[in-house]
């Protein structure tokens, strides 16, 4: 019978209104849901009676049904290829895949990421993903411009206020990253990622004070996800920039070991393993690189693997083994460069891979791009065995300056307000 009337009326579409009409629908009950229209795409950490999940942790669930949905857009977009949402997370898998693999994954990223706009011009994640792509190849004024407009479609868009974050380090403005990075935690607090996101640009800005806030974040969870294991990978770095390798390596050794199938653990070692000088580095590097990860950005250090490998093979006398590698990634660089990309990698990578040519004047221009491109780690410099043998030069030394007083200056414009409440102790002196 239906005689006009409701059991149950949910004001608010959110997690807890649809979730709660669902609920509901299966008992059967006539629901109404009403709600103002503004997306407030909060996050939820647990959700109960999901379709096919129910019991599950929502942080489980995610990174369970993260897999299939990278491989179903395919088919989404094969039956429907207007479905711009299945478009532009084809985009963003392909920024991933152009992380850890070659630029052309960047290029497949921005295509699918312009179709998807092209069909939902209003589409934040579209707009996200042509940002991740693009930042990706360097092309940072675009990315930004991209990922703000995301933003602006939907403010309280996590992920572009995070990887909106990640961009603003990479471009050396480390106190408008930390304003995002914090304005992403108001949003989700309750997550590692919102931690990690947060040590990335105060790392540069101040390292006792990262170290303090990433074991605030460990204590808190645990390392069953990949976020809580970003925060170790922190801390390993803030350690090797503190004079203390040995400490660094020994935090990773045991979660790589323990996680030999996770890409990103492996290859976050074998960039501080290099860094470090672990004695096992050379062999983990050629595990990296014959897995096809050769040109993988550093997590931390700006050198990919096949870098690193040339650096070691000079160090065992073996120029023969290392100069392939050297000149294939300075023609690399070179092409990315004449094809627009403006970031701090290439030319970072640059000045060590000219150094260990023995052209010390073409690697201090290199460097001296590098830092202007965004680079702006004054104790990277003072630590890294492959610039090691810059260290005496006068002009290194007044490049390494001018990053300390463009840091101090960054630091003095920083919002470092809530971080120790956040944390839940002391963080930064405020």
């Amino acid at each position: 019978m239906n005689d006009g009337l409701f059991d149950v009326l949910i004001a608010g579409s959110g997690s807890a209104g649809l979730q709660a009409a669902l609920t509901l629908g299966r008992a059967r009950k006539r629901v109404l849901v009403a709600d103002g229209g503004p997306r407030r795409n909060a996050r939820a950490d647990h959700m109960n009676d999901f379709v096919s999940r129910d019991g599950w942790r929502f942080a489980v669930a995610s990174r369970a049904c993260a897999v299939s949905f990278a491989s179903t857009a395919w088919a989404s977009v094969t039956l429907d290829p207007r479905f711009a949402l299945a478009h532009a997370a084809l985009a963003y898998r392909y920024s991933f895949l152009g992380d850890k693999t070659t630029r052309a994954e960047f290029e497949r990223g921005l295509a699918a990421a312009r179709t998807a706009i092209e069909i939902d011009p209003d589409l934040a994640r579209a707009h996200h993903a042509l940002a991740a792509n693009l930042m990706g190849l360097g092309r940072m004024d675009e990315a930004r411009n991209a990922m703000q407009r995301a933003t602006v479609l939907d403010p309280s868009y996590v992920g572009a206020m995070h990887d909106l974050s990640l961009l603003e380090t990479n471009a050396g403005r480390m106190d408008q990253a930390l304003y995002w990075s914090k304005r992403a935690f108001m949003h989700a607090p309750n997550v590692p990622t919102s931690f990690y996101q947060v040590s990335v640009p105060l790392s540069w800005l101040d390292n006792d004070a990262t170290a303090r806030w990433a074991e605030a974040g460990a204590r808190r969870f645990q390392l069953s996800s990949g976020d809580a294991l970003r925060l170790q990978y922190i801390l390993a770095v803030t350690e090797w920039r503190s004079g203390r390798p040995d400490a660094a390596l020994n935090r990773l050794r045991p979660i790589v070991k323990e996680r030999a199938k996770n890409t990103e653990a492996q290859l976050a070692f074998a960039d501080l393993a290099v860094i470090a000088g672990a004695p096992e580095a050379a062999e983990h590097l050629d595990r990296t690189i014959g897995a096809g990860f050769g040109d993988a950005h550093g997590f931390y250090s700006p050198y990919t693997p096949r870098t690193g490998r040339a650096f070691l093979y000079l160090q065992a006398g073996k120029r023969a083994a290392a100069q392939p590698l050297i000149d294939a990634v300075l023609t690399s660089n070179r092409d990315a460069i004449q094809a627009g990309d403006r970031g701090f990698p290439a030319r970072m990578q640059n000045a060590a891979l000219l150094l260990m040519r023995g052209d010390r004047a073409g690697a201090l221009d290199a460097l001296d791009a590098g830092v202007r491109a965004g680079w702006k780690d004054a104790l990277f410099l003072e630590h890294d065995p492959l610039l090691a043998g810059l260290r005496s030069e006068p002009r290194f030394q007044e490049i390494r300056r001018r990053i300390e007083q463009e840091v101090a200056e960054m630091r003095a414009r920083a919002d470092f307000r809530n971080l120790n409440e956040w944390a839940g102790g002391p963080v930064v002196s405020q």
